[in-house]
């Protein structure tokens, strides 16, 4: 069954509550002094208001910081649910006691599979969810961040159980292009920030209920929707990088890839781990691989100090994993392994490779690992791909192998 809240146009399950007050702010009032070191200030019946800072309010967002969006009669607090902690959560809380939401590219909430609780909402709202293996302590900070990080990620369904405690909300194809709502404002502004089509967000409300536009300085730069709007048809007419940057992630959603857990022992003597589906083979002479970590990941330094670590090539079995090393908190608690070597191996796998590390190269955000291969293990398991944000894809085997063998063969014979 479905309730409206007080704000009359959110409709959510049963068992969620949507708007409680913006805590600290029994009026809704700004004081000229704390805003004037954001910047430019306005009066508006009376009140004073931020005027909008784009790099500013982009700057914040990809600092993990919160940003306030507002149509004029109501207000949504914005952050990227890339950049999310138990820390940024207890900000949320700290603003509101009512819970918040992530805010997903049309795109992205299909690609996890998530289902809308209801077709015909005027917000289209997803069925609430948690992220495995945190069953029990879901609804600790820790692990609605989890369940966060692992919708900013574009993890499978498989990965989330229904039902849970964070409730997605799915945006617009084309996002403020086609509708000028705060779920689409907020992806939006968070993809213009470079972050990933996925924003935490939470509507400010007052002791009564009704929408705020208001929110006090440390809350975060104040975005009007229309304004939003403007940076994104700026961006998509007349910035030829961007129009490139959105080709390229479309492109390499469609490539199918294998998806490996690179592995190592960390300086402390932990095993350490990330999930990339960069992995590719580099050279037969000697044999090795080549693959790269994004500048922001934590497990680049102990691959940079470390001279040799492992490739875990996942098997189509495997999506747990790929979960949990995708996501934060101990990778290895759930995960089967032993050491191969001082290395970690992860029991399971379609194929193992134990590689020292003969090159390193720091390019754009990405560092650049090339391993010559020691020793492994290979099985004829199909391996677990990606494709499409998805992980929902099986090999199928040629109906006569040693027809497709031979016609292969003939085909090489005449080059």
């Amino acid at each position: 069954s479905l309730m409206t809240c007080s704000a009359g146009a959110f409709p959510v399950p049963d068992f969620c509550l949507i708007f409680a007050p913006l805590k600290g702010y029994d009026e809704p009032k700004i004081l000229r002094s704390q805003l004037s070191r954001f910047g430019p200030i306005s009066a508006d019946a009376g009140h004073a208001t931020r005027q909008p800072n784009n790099a500013d309010a982009l700057k914040r967002i990809s600092e993990g910081e919160i940003v306030i969006i507002s149509d004029g009669e109501s207000a949504m607090a914005v952050a990227s649910a890339a950049r999310v902690s138990a820390g940024l959560i207890a900000r949320f809380e700290k603003m509101t006691s009512a819970p918040f939401y992530v805010a997903l590219s049309a795109s992205q909430f299909d690609g996890l599979g998530l289902v809308l609780h209801s077709e015909t909402a005027t917000l289209p709202i997803g069925r609430p969810v948690d992220v495995l293996p945190h069953p029990l302590a879901a609804m600790s900070r820790s692990g609605r961040a989890d369940t966060v990080a692992a919708m900013a990620k574009g993890l499978p369904s498989p990965v989330l159980r229904v039902p849970g405690h964070v409730t997605p909300l799915r945006a617009m194809p084309s996002g403020l292009l086609a509708r000028v709502g705060h779920i689409e404002g907020a992806v939006d502004l968070v993809s213009m920030a470079g972050e990933a089509p996925a924003a935490i967000v939470a509507f400010l409300v007052s002791d009564d209920g009704a929408p705020s536009t208001y929110a006090g300085a440390e809350f975060g730069e104040l975005l009007t929707l229309e304004n939003l709007r403007s940076m994104r048809l700026l961006r998509e007419r007349g910035n030829p990088h961007h129009q490139v940057a959105s080709l390229f992630i479309e492109a390499m959603t469609r490539n199918p890839a294998a998806v490996a857990v690179i592995t190592a022992c960390a300086p402390d003597g932990t095993p350490a781990g990330l999930l990339v589906s960069s992995m590719s083979s580099y050279s037969g002479n000697p044999p090795s691989v080549v693959f790269s970590v994004s500048m922001k990941s934590r497990t680049l330094g102990t691959l940079l100090e470390q001279d040799d670590f492992g490739v875990n090539i996942l098997a189509r079995e495997q999506e747990d994993v790929a979960a949990a090393f995708a996501g934060r908190g101990d990778k290895f608690r759930s995960t089967m392994w032993i050491w191969d070597h001082h290395v970690p191996r992860i029991e399971g796998t379609q194929s193992f490779l134990r590689c020292r590390k003969t090159a390193q190269v720091s390019l754009g955000d990405h560092t650049l690992f090339v391993g010559a291969i020691i020793s492994g293990e290979s099985s004829p398991v199909p391996p677990l791909i990606y494709f499409d944000r998805s992980f929902q894809w099986t090999l199928t085997a040629p109906s006569n192998p040693e027809a497709e063998v031979d016609a292969r063969d003939q085909r090489g014979s005449a080059l």
